[in-house]
């Protein structure tokens, strides 16, 4: 691994120098960061707008499922100038390990963006400079690294979710309560303000963090609710007040205590009952 960016790091050299050699008894860079990372751009709905933030985990299992990645973040803003830096720096072992092989991940927020180009650079400590930009429009975020050594960018471009959109799920613990479950979706489907899917001109096709549509169906992108029984929903929602779904979950709620429902909205607002 070492190796490796040392290599790397002899290609990024200032020009004029003609070869990049290690010898035995040179001083070498000592990088204790693991050199393979899978990285896409994530987004949170906060009531002050979009939290932009990177999700980020080693390509390799490591010994213990709670290493954690230890990072700095920049987000600078100037009236001339907008620029992200993200620094990986190393693997974090924790004190008290559990014992099960995992990736070690990390979310690292760059803030509420407005509307700009920002230039972006993903750092591996300071062995390491890849140097890119950040696009976002009123619709979209757009990733486009000029380098990207050390890492898979997974998902370099995210559609923003609208303020109309509805998302979440239904949990349980008993195969025998995935009728209910369905009645707790088909009734959000059913209000008059909800729009389903393959009707709304705003959830358009594509990948928008925490889920992704294609061809009018929904994948869950986000980590995996804590059940054995899960089922999704997106919908858009044209009710000028989130009372109808408040009514809606806290109902079902109370005739189907097994089940948990969390809903989310474009406005940072959610709705759970457990």
């Amino acid at each position: 691994m070492l190796k490796k960016l040392y290599l790397v790091a002899c290609l990024l050299v200032i020009l004029g120098i003609s070869s990049c050699k290690k010898e035995p008894n040179d001083d070498v860079l000592v990088v204790n960061v693991e050199d393979d990372f899978y990285i896409k751009i994530n987004q949170e709905v906060v009531p002050e707008g979009r939290l932009v933030r990177l999700d980020v985990k080693t390509i390799r299992n490591q010994p213990c499922s709670n290493y954690s990645i230890a990072y700095e973040a920049i987000t600078d803003i100037g009236s001339s100038y907008q620029r992200i830096i993200v620094s990986l720096n190393e693997l974090m072992a924790p004190d008290d390990c559990i014992e099960i092989e995992a990736p070690a991940e990390v979310s690292i927020p760059l803030g509420v963006l407005d509307e700009n180009n920002y230039s972006l650079r993903i750092n591996l400590t300071d062995a390491v400079i890849n140097t890119g930009v950040l696009d976002v429009s009123s619709s979209d975020y757009e990733i486009r690294m000029v380098s990207d050594y050390g890492f898979e960018l997974q998902k370099a471009s995210m559609k923003r979710i609208p303020e109309a959109a509805i998302w979440g799920y239904v949990t349980y613990d008993d195969n025998g309560e995935a009728d209910n479950a369905d009645v707790v979706i088909k009734a959000l489907e059913d209000l008059d303000s909800t729009i389903l899917i393959a009707d709304s001109e705003l959830l358009e096709d594509g990948y928008y963090g925490n889920f992704e549509i294609s061809d009018g169906d929904m994948r869950w992108e986000n980590a995996t609710p804590d059940a054995d029984f899960v089922k999704y929903f997106v919908m858009e929602f044209q009710g000028e007040e989130s009372s109808s779904l408040r009514t809606v979950v806290d109902s079902y709620c109370n005739l189907f205590p097994n089940l948990g429902i969390q809903l989310f909205d474009g406005n940072g607002e959610a709705i759970i009952c457990e």
